[in-house]
């Protein structure tokens, strides 16, 4: 029996067959709402047994949602939690510049800066500032395990002890990014390596043998956050405004399909003669044509402003900015009004920059771990290493009336900025 479905009730019809939900915590397992992950019944052979949404340099982010007792979901979520792996995958210079603390540190203010953003789209849990206890599930996938120590039953949990951690010869938390798990109050400590640049001795046994066969969520404690989910991607939702349907989220080998308003998109004949537009009907292919122009500005303007919040909040440049950095939500609206209408843009992934410790000169320097790819918003030769003035030089008035005589879309562009 699934947990997330309590007996003597229907199944909730906004799982389709092959996933459900699981609560991500036995602290919620009263409540009247669930924070949950979304799982596989069977499990992918590429992706596994979780709904893998994003892979980014910092964190996984995974679908989850709230789940009332009924099995109802009332909000879909994304689960965003560090990785410290995918970070150490991407490192290529000045590796002495990242540490766990470091990273912590940013998590918070990123998380922080979420809130102030729109804080709508953010559901606050604990787990932002304070670690959690590692999550895995059982090969059932019946409900969440913090594992614990079979003889003296106390849980595993990540060491932020840096004196500990030293006394055994392992590499302190907080400039490393090393990691482990350990008993708090044992009286001989045993550390179990959970990142790639966790060193082995005598003090340390593997995960595996230790813990035993589970699947793991959040393997070492990582901070996290859930913030509601928004299932369009920037180039899909621009395809849906010229008319195209939208399969659904592309996960593994299947498709995962959303309720409400999101079903609509899959046939592109309800979205021209339904209630997706607001002109169609009243004046036609014209009508239809200006009001998609206007909301494609509109999604332009507001990838626009969440990039300068970004960057003015936090004072480091976007260097990975690519379509994929957003994402966009539809609302759900009563008959006959114009859904597509209420799309909203969100940040999906946040800028990778790491501001470098130069102290020799004026200039800023930041790296970005994990630029691999080419990108329109980007310049093709882009060194390791990218200098960032502190001082900016304001736009002299030749320079303000070269932009004003661009195209049409570029005066609007300038205009709705001001």
């Amino acid at each position: 029996m699934d947990m997330a479905s309590p007996p003597g009730k229907e199944p909730a019809d906004q799982f389709q067959k092959g996933y459900h939900a699981v609560p991500i915590s036995d602290a919620d397992k009263e409540s009247v709402l669930r924070l949950c992950v979304v799982v596989r019944e069977a499990p992918d052979p590429v992706a596994g047994i979780f709904v893998l949404l994003r892979d980014t340099t910092e964190e996984s982010i995974f679908l989850g949602c709230l789940l009332d007792k009924g099995g109802h979901v009332h909000l879909w979520l994304e689960l965003w939690i560090q990785n410290i792996n995918n970070l150490e995958r991407t490192l290529q210079t000045h590796p002495e510049t990242f540490s766990n603390h470091a990273f912590d540190e940013r998590w918070k203010r990123r998380a922080a800066f979420f809130a102030r953003q729109d804080r709508s789209a953010k559901i606050e849990i604990s787990s932002e500032t304070a670690h959690p206890f590692p999550i895995y599930f059982d090969l059932a996938v019946k409900g969440p395990i913090n594992p614990k120590d079979k003889s003296s039953a106390e849980p595993w949990e990540l060491c932020l002890d840096d004196t500990l951690l030293e006394s055994h010869s392992l590499p302190r938390y907080s400039t490393s990014l090393a990691r482990y798990l350990c008993l708090r109050n044992a009286s001989k400590p045993i550390f179990l390596p959970m990142t790639t640049a966790s060193i082995r001795n005598e003090s340390t046994e593997e995960p595996q043998e230790v813990l035993g066969p589970l699947i793991p969520l959040n393997a070492d404690g990582c901070l996290m956050m859930a913030r509601k989910f928004a299932p369009l991607s920037l180039e899909s939702c621009v395809d849906l405004l010229g008319g195209q349907a939208w399969k659904g989220i592309e996960e593994g080998n299947k498709v995962f399909k959303l309720d409400g308003v999101y079903r609509t998109l899959q046939n592109s004949d309800l979205i021209q003669q339904g209630g997706a537009h607001l002109f169609l009907g009243k004046r036609g292919i014209v009508g239809r044509l200006i009001e998609v122009f206007h909301l494609k500005l509109n999604l332009l303007l507001q990838v626009f402003r969440l990039v300068e919040d970004f960057v003015r909040d936090e004072q480091l440049p976007f260097l990975n900015l690519s379509a994929d950095s957003f994402r966009v939500e539809l609302a759900q609206t009563a008959a006959s009004l114009p859904f597509l209408w209420t799309a909203k843009v969100r940040l999906a992934a946040l800028g990778s920059a790491f501001a470098l410790p130069i102290e020799s000169s004026e200039a800023r320097y930041f790296i970005a771990p994990g630029l691999a790819h080419t990108s329109i918003y980007r310049q093709v030769a882009v060194s390791s290493a990218r200098s960032w003035r502190k001082k900016m030089r304001p736009l002299s008035w030749k320079e303000q009336s070269r932009l004003r005589r661009g195209s049409r879309l570029r005066k609007l562009i300038f205009f709705g900025f001001n």
